[in-house]
């Protein structure tokens, strides 16, 4: 396990938060701790850019808050997923 890398991929900046690797899977965890307000459409494509030069078996976008998921979170997420060629997404939370 790794926290903290930075990414060096042409046209991909920012760091990798987490990146675990075990029998032959890599998991990447992007962890936010401020308040979803604060998190802006260029963030969340920063960090596809980042799963997409990653090509993880796992990734896991991490917030700290349950605060405007439905209204701003998830609507940035899935419009920037929508970039990616394939992809699955599940919702852990009711």
């Amino acid at each position: 396990m790794a926290t903290g890398l930075k990414v060096r991929a042409p046209g991909v900046g920012g760091d990798l938060d987490v990146v675990a690797a075990a029998e032959g899977k890599l998991l990447y965890l992007e962890l936010k701790s401020s308040p979803p307000k604060h998190l802006s459409a260029t963030e969340v494509a920063a960090f596809v850019d980042r799963v997409r030069a990653l090509r993880p078996d796992l990734t896991v976008f991490v917030m700290d808050t349950a605060l405007r998921l439905s209204d701003k979170v998830l609507p940035l997420l899935a419009g920037e997923l929508g970039r990616l060629k394939s992809y699955t997404h599940q919702r852990l939370w009711s």
